[in-house]
């Protein structure tokens, strides 16, 4: 005799051993799956750089990669954007200066449009930004773009 149930978390002669919840790697973009229970299913998913979520499967944007501070300043990441730590007082964040054009030939001909390009003195921003510099994401989850109650991310 042996007891047997089509995708069960159990094995053993009586279903009696839980399964190692980390067996498949239920983690995404190569997370460590770790085991945290004997008697239960739980894990935990140990996220690379740049992930997050219960299994990694959230993208998290690196705003500071197109190096959207001046003066020398420090940029953080945070969760919906950036923030730019000025060694002085003075403001050091390209997307906060009034009256500034996008130009090839200001700031050490580096690019002011933060995610987008400079045509013709004005930024043209890449799909998913807005603003005068395109640094303000634009949140598309925010219109309920998923059907069949799926979730945004």
């Amino acid at each position: 005799m042996f007891c047997f149930l089509f995708l069960s978390r159990y094995e053993g002669r009586f279903c009696e051993i839980p399964i190692d919840p980390c067996y498949h790697n239920p983690c995404e973009n190569q997370g460590a799956c770790i085991r945290t229970g004997y008697h239960n299913d739980k894990f935990r998913c140990v996220c690379p750089i740049n992930y997050s979520g219960r299994l990694c499967q959230i993208y998290i944007k690196d705003y500071c990669a197109s190096s959207p501070c001046l003066s020398n300043a420090t940029c953080e990441n945070s969760p919906h954007g950036y923030r730019c730590y000025c060694p002085s007082d003075d403001q050091c964040d390209k997307a906060k200066i009034k009256n500034l054009t996008c130009s090839t030939t200001l700031f050490n001909n580096t690019n002011q449009c933060v995610y987008g390009i400079c045509q013709h003195g004005k930024c043209s921003c890449f799909p998913g930004w807005k603003g005068d510099f395109c640094s303000d994401d634009i949140d598309e989850c925010k219109m309920n773009p998923c059907v069949n109650q799926g979730t945004c991310y």
